[in-house]
C-alpha cells in the first residue's frame, strides 16, 4: 500500500509538470500496474499498463526489449484476472519480439516460456503447456545451474502436467526430482518438502500404492511439525496441514474400501475429525476466497465422517457412532447455510446482486 501511494504522487507530480504522456511516466504507470495486480485489481493494472505501453511505443518502438516487457506484464494482468486467451495474445507478442530481439538463452525469453506454458495450463491445454513448460526447463537447466528453487518448481509444474494427463510414472518422476532439489536447499521440517512429498503420494495413490502413499503422507505431516492436536502450535504452515490430513484421511478410506479392514475407517474418522477442529478454530484468520473454499472442504470431510460414523455402527452396533453421524448432518446443515450467507456477503462486497 505504500508503494502504492508512493508512486501514485510520484506520478502526479510528473502529471502536473511534464503532462499525461511524458517519456519517463512509463515505468511509473507500468509499476502500478503491477501493484495493483498484487491487490487483485486487474482491470485498473491493465489500464496503467496498457498506458504505459503506449508511451513505450512513442518513445522506443515497437521492436525493443521494454515494450517487449509491458507486453509481457499485461499478459500477466489477463491472466490473473482469469482471461487466458487475452493473456496468450499478449505473451505471445512478448515471446516473438524477445526472439527477434534476444539470445535464445536469455531470462526474458525463458519467462515467456514459462508464461505461456502456465496460461495453457489454466486452460486445459496441457500438451502445449508441457511444450513450453519444457523449453524453459531447458534453459534454466543449462544457464541457471544455481537457481535450484525455480529449477524445482519447473519440475512441479512439468510434474503436475503429468499428473493432469494420469501420466503418472512420468508425474512421478518429475515430482521426485523437484522435491530431490528442494531437498538441497532446505532441512526437513518445511512445507515446501511437505507439498512435495504430499505430490507424490497422491501419484502413488492413482498408482493403488496405497502404502507408499501414506509413507509419504506422514512425511508431509513430519515437514509441518504436526504430531497430533497438541502440535497445532508447532506447525509451520496451516494450510498445507489442512490438505494433507484431508489426503491421508481418503487414502485410509482408500485402504478400507480395499482391505475391508475397520482400523483404516477408524484412522479416517479420527483424520477428519482432527481437520474439522483445525478448521472450525482457524477459519477466522483466512481471506474471504480462503474461508469460501475451506467450508466447501469442510463439507465434503464431514460427508465422509458420517459415512465412517455410519459404517461403524453397522459393524459395531454401537449407538454413539450413529449419534455422531447424526450430529455431523445438523453440522452439515448449519454449514449450507452459514456458507450462503457468507457467499452472499461477498457478493455483496464485490457489488453483485444475489439474484
Amino acid at each position: 500500500q505504500y508503494a502504492k501511494t508512493y508512486y501514485e504522487k510520484s506520478l502526479n507530480l510528473r502529471l502536473d509538470h511534464f503532462g499525461k504522456d511524458y517519456s519517463s511516466n512509463g515505468a511509473l504507470y507500468n509499476n502500478l500496474g503491477v501493484l495493483y495486480d498484487d491487490v487483485g485489481d486487474h482491470k485498473r493494472a491493465i489500464e496503467y499498463k496498457v498506458h504505459a505501453l503506449s508511451i513505450y511505443l512513442d518513445q522506443f518502438g515497437h521492436n525493443h526489449p521494454k515494450t517487449a516487457m509491458v507486453y509481457n506484464n499485461i499478459g500477466v494482468s489477463y491472466d490473473q484476472k482469469g482471461d487466458h486467451d487475452e493473456a496468450l495474445r499478449y505473451f505471445n507478442q512478448a515471446l516473438q519480439l524477445r526472439l527477434n530481439l534476444l539470445k535464445s538463452d536469455h531470462p526474458d525469453i525463458l519467462g515467456s516460456y514459462n508464461n505461456i506454458g502456465l496460461c495453457y495450463y489454466g486452460k486445459g491445454e496441457y500438451n502445449k503447456a508441457l511444450n513450453y513448460l519444457s523449453k524453459a526447463l531447458e534453459i534454466r537447466e543449462e544457464i541457471f545451474k544455481n537457481d535450484v528453487p525455480d529449477i524445482a518448481r519447473s519440475y512441479t509444474n512439468i510434474g503436475l502436467l503429468y499428473y493432469k494427463k494420469k501420466n503418472y510414472p512420468l508425474a512421478l518422476k518429475n515430482f521426485k526430482t523437484s522435491e530431490d532439489k528442494w531437498s538441497t536447499i532446505f532441512d526437513k521440517n518445511h512445507p515446501r518438502l511437505a507439498i512435495a512429498h504430499r505430490q507424490i503420494g497422491q501419484v502413488y495413490q492413482k498408482q493403488n500404492k496405497y502404502t507408499d502413499a501414506v509413507h509419504e503422507y506422514q512425511e508431509a505431516l513430519k515437514d509441518l511439525n504436526y504430531k497430533g492436536i497438541d502440535s497445532l502450535g508447532l506447525v509451520n504452515d496451516l494450510n498445507q496441514l489442512i490438505e494433507t490430513l484431508n489426503v491421508f484421511a481418503d487414502v485410509n478410506i482408500e485402504l478400507y474400501k480395499h482391505k475391508s479392514s475397520i482400523k483404516y475407517l477408524t484412522q479416517s474418522l479420527n483424520t477428519n475429525s482432527e481437520t474439522i477442529f483445525i478448521i472450525d478454530n482457524i477459519l477466522d484468520e483466512f481471506s474471504l476466497d480462503s474461508r469460501l473454499l475451506t467450508q466447501k472442504l469442510r463439507k465434503a470431510i464431514i460427508e465422509d465422517i458420517i459415512y465412517a460414523n455410519k459404517i461403524l455402527h453397522q459393524k459395531s452396533d454401537e449407538s454413539s457412532f450413529l449419534e455422531d453421524a447424526f450430529l455431523y448432518a445438523e453440522r452439515s446443515k448449519s454449514l449450507v447455510f452459514y456458507q450462503s450467507l457468507q457467499e452472499s456477503d461477498a457478493l455483496k462486497f464485490a457489488g453483485v446482486p444475489d439474484s
